[in-house]
């Protein structure tokens, strides 16, 4: 009876083991929610690794080496998506809330993006954060102003199920304003130290393995202020300065785009603590890449890039090369930064 007995539980057990191995076999075949926390932040990140339904709406997509998932985003977005038929006001300021979010989104890096206001802000205006495969490539170094003080932010795509668009997002951001602070005008103490920091500086993302013909349906560079260091910050760091709609250089096709920026400091007077207050109008910036539906089947590797000028130095010209990098050169001295090169990020 004892040994028919073991024979029973030895047969229950490799039945209950088999279900278990085959029930993981199959939850690995799927997309898989992950909820999280780090902390206290819960974070939802989909991990797709088959062709099968399931709602993005309001989540994370990480980049598969082994399966394109963009097709697979687009199309359950659409069969999900809240859709509103929106009016031209009411599309206009929908997208212009969106847009405002996801400039700040560009300019933070990538560690502190993923909040609860990042996944309440996707469901609401029916996005998906596509989340970029990172290479191993180290970021280029500068010189006068030093890696630390300068973050080249790690860009991401945004799948808009409502106007059904691609956009890719990069940007800058100066980690150190001391660092601009060190280049303004010197006027000798007897001025208040405000005007051009050197010439024209220039941002911009380029896609090195195209677009699969999507064509680039709009482009633009968002120009934000950020404060002088303390006792001199105004409170301005993160507001709107100016936009640039117009592309440089010699790229023309669809693969990025370079914008140009004049950084300045402006003096916003004298605040309650009797210290005068400055800002410098690009002290951060995003840039957006908008494709259609096309670009759900491109294949290639991201890269934001940014050079930084003061003195009397400026940016020259920008010049697209045959292996599909930027060549940036100034001129008027040598007071610039190279060009720092982000990190090359799969799409």
């Amino acid at each position: 009876m004892k040994k028919n007995k073991l024979i029973t539980n030895l047969l229950l057990c490799f039945i209950v083991l088999s279900i278990t191995v085959a029930a993981k076999a199959t939850n690995n075949d799927i997309s898989q929610e992950q909820t999280f926390t780090d902390k206290g932040i819960d974070k939802r990140i989909y991990v797709v690794d088959s062709n099968l339904d399931f709602n993005p709406i309001g989540k994370v997509v990480k980049y598969n080496k082994d399966i394109n998932v963009k097709p697979i985003i687009e199309r359950n977005a659409v069969k999900y998506s809240d859709y509103t038929n929106f009016n031209e006001l009411q599309r206009k300021k929908r997208d212009e809330e969106k847009e405002a979010y996801l400039v700040k989104l560009a300019v933070t890096p990538e560690e502190d993006r993923f909040t609860n206001e990042l996944f309440e802000f996707l469901e609401k205006y029916n996005l998906v954060y596509y989340e970029l495969g990172s290479s191993t490539e180290p970021l280029m170094g500068i010189n006068a102003t030093q890696p630390t003080d300068v973050s080249v932010n790690t860009p991401f795509v945004i799948y808009d199920s409502t106007n059904r668009l691609w956009e890719v997002w990069g940007g800058f951001n100066f980690s150190n304003p001391n660092a601009w602070w060190s280049e303004r005008p010197d006027c000798g103490g007897f001025c208040n130290p405000t005007g051009n920091i050197g010439g024209y500086d220039t941002l911009g993302i380029n896609l090195s393995g195209g677009t699969n013909g999507a064509a680039l349906k709009d482009f633009f560079m968002q120009a934000l202020w950020q404060d002088a260091p303390s006792p001199y910050n105004s409170g301005l760091t993160g507001q709107y300065s100016y936009r640039v709609t117009n592309r440089v250089g010699t790229l023309d096709s669809s693969v990025g785009a370079m914008f140009l920026g004049q950084d300045s400091i402006s003096s916003f007077g004298l605040g309650s603590d009797g210290y005068q207050k400055f800002a410098n109008n690009f002290g951060s910036g995003a840039v957006c890449l908008k494709y259609d539906s096309k670009f759900a089947n491109a294949n290639g590797l991201a890269r934001v890039y940014y050079r930084h000028t003061w003195n009397q130095t400026t940016i020259d010209s920008i010049t697209l090369s045959s292996d599909g990098t930027f060549s940036i050169t100034i001129k008027g001295g040598e007071a610039a930064t190279p060009t720092l090169i982000g990190r090359d990020y799969a799409y």
